[in-house]
């Protein structure tokens, strides 16, 4: 057997680390003809949103049985923190990197792993965020039980007293059932619940001055959310409610019944997707009556906008699990829906 120096003969297999969204493509991989054994690949990163990703390289060179990660020092390039764009390129030290491998013929996966990014509020929750169009969005429901100041947010009201309150106050949707009587199975307390779906606010908390979203973020405007909508829909997801392949579709999050919590309950009259595309990540978080009553947990989820309807009323936008559209909804202010904060620009 003669020891490699001379050309590797490259197979190229390409893929994203498991449940991103994306692809690598249009590969093009040369050898460098001086007899270093360094060779070049240039690709391409695609991703509908604009998240980063971290690129690296497995080799095999038994077929593809078995395949071992690249060491670091051997590779350069275009490989920490790439957004999805055209033109890359990595530099692979084959030789160096594997000296001692005899064979004509190496099979190499191409693997990204997204980065993701976070921001933290007052008390330390942490949340991952994407950027859909030109916003940039939570991918998770807001779990503060503080405002921004330190105080308290209050809770524990009963139904009276939530009905009645005109002040800032939260909800933590019951892990033993519902108002129906239906029953949670696989959520066993609250901390449980609000780590799945986040809290159920009123109105009147997410307008407090003294903040609940983190510095620099803010709770969105009924534009803000019509801005999602007119982006995803520019993207071929239409605002349908029967459609299939809506904006609501591209939103909701991936997981469904029998999953595990977080999850949507299955639509028995509809094969209504699941699709994620942007990593908005959408969750059925239910919600709280004006009167105190809870609802429609893996079914339904609202979050609140800061305008104004009426008086008493503001707007919401819903994501539910028997629809393929996006819609703002008119509400009264002493309902307890969920919120997502999207960045200051």
């Amino acid at each position: 057997m003669k020891k490699l120096t001379t050309l590797f003969a490259i197979l190229f297999l390409s893929f994203l680390s498991f449940g991103q969204v994306g692809s690598i493509e249009n590969i093009d991989v040369e050898q460098r003809t001086d007899g270093s054994g360094i060779v070049d690949i240039y690709f391409d990163l695609l991703h509908s949103g604009t998240a980063n990703y971290n690129i690296s390289l497995e080799a095999s060179f038994d077929g593809g049985s078995t395949f071992s990660p690249v060491a670091p020092e051997y590779l350069s390039g275009d490989l920490v923190e790439v957004a999805p764009g055209t033109g890359f390129q990595i530099i692979w030290d084959g030789l160096a990197s594997h000296p001692d491998i005899f064979t004509e013929e190496a099979m190499v996966k191409i693997i990204a792993n997204k980065v993701e990014a976070t921001v933290t509020d007052v008390e330390g929750n942490v949340y991952p965020y994407v950027v859909i169009g030109t916003q940039t969005w939570m991918a998770k429901n807001l779990q503060t039980t503080k405002y921004n100041n330190g105080d308290d947010i209050t809770t524990g009201l009963a139904n009276e007293a939530w009905q009645n309150t005109t002040s800032g106050a939260y909800s933590v949707f019951p892990h033993t059932g519902d108002s129906w009587g239906n029953p949670i199975e696989g959520i066993d307390s609250d901390g449980e619940m609000i780590n799945a779906y986040g809290i159920l606010y009123n109105w009147y908390a997410v307008v407090d001055e003294r903040g609940v979203c983190p510095t620099g973020w803010r709770i969105p405007t009924l534009e803000d959310y019509e801005a999602l909508r007119d982006f995803a829909i520019g993207e071929g997801y239409p605002n349908e409610w029967n459609s299939v392949e809506g904006v609501a579709d591209a939103l909701r999050s991936t997981s469904v019944a029998p999953d595990p919590h977080p999850r949507w309950d299955a639509y028995e009259w509809e094969d209504y997707n699941h699709l994620d595309v942007y990593g908005f990540n959408a969750l059925p978080s239910g919600y709280r009556t004006g009167n105190g009553d809870y609802y429609s947990l893996g079914q339904h989820v609202y979050w609140w906008t800061t305008s104004l309807f009426s008086e008493d009323n503001a707007w919401t936008f819903r994501v539910e699990y028997s629809s393929g559209d996006f819609s703002g909804n008119p509400t009264q202010q002493t309902m307890g829906y969920s919120v997502r904060c999207i960045k200051d620009e």
